[in-house]
């Protein structure tokens, strides 16, 4: 890089947690480019992201659209939708799922092929979009919040 004049570095990142990281940092970085908070000509910067980062439900079809700029053009909807559910629906495999993805997560139905025997027989009512916003707002965890999400969407699938 330092043998030319004018050297050109892409940065492409993905979502993540680690605030330490270096891709934070440009992040950082390039949003104050993005304000004009900071003023630097050669920093070209696009940043997809929702309009509110805290925003839960960024796994909804309408948020897709804003997200995925590309859609469409290089990957098709449905492989889409399969890398952002890529756990099974079935009950058991997203303990599984999550547990690939996160060691310190247990799986507490391992070693069976069904679910827990259920003792009330009767179907539970699933609960709204807005009792779902308010039963997260309070917990910290995002992966928490992430996992509720999904069973949620998935439980809304028809």
């Amino acid at each position: 890089m330092g043998a030319r004049r004018q050297p050109l570095i892409f940065i492409i990142t993905t979502a993540g947690f680690d605030k330490s990281s270096v891709c934070f940092s440009e992040y950082e970085y390039a949003k104050q480019v993005l304000q004009g908070s900071l003023n630097n000509d050669e920093y070209f910067t696009i940043i997809y992201e929702p309009d509110d980062i805290n925003d839960i439900w960024v796994f909804m079809s309408e948020y897709k659209e804003k997200l995925n700029k590309n859609e469409d053009v290089s990957k098709q909807e449905e492989l889409i939708n399969k890398i952002i559910f890529q756990a099974n629906p079935i009950f058991t495999s997203f303990f599984s799922f999550l547990e690939r993805r996160y060691p310190f997560m247990k799986n507490p139905f391992r070693g069976t092929k069904t679910r827990p025997p259920v003792k009330n027989k009767k179907r539970l009512e699933v609960p709204t979009k807005k009792e779902i916003e308010l039963i997260i707002k309070d917990i910290a965890d995002p992966l928490i919040k992430v996992a509720i999400i999904y069973i949620y969407y998935r439980i809304n699938i028809k």
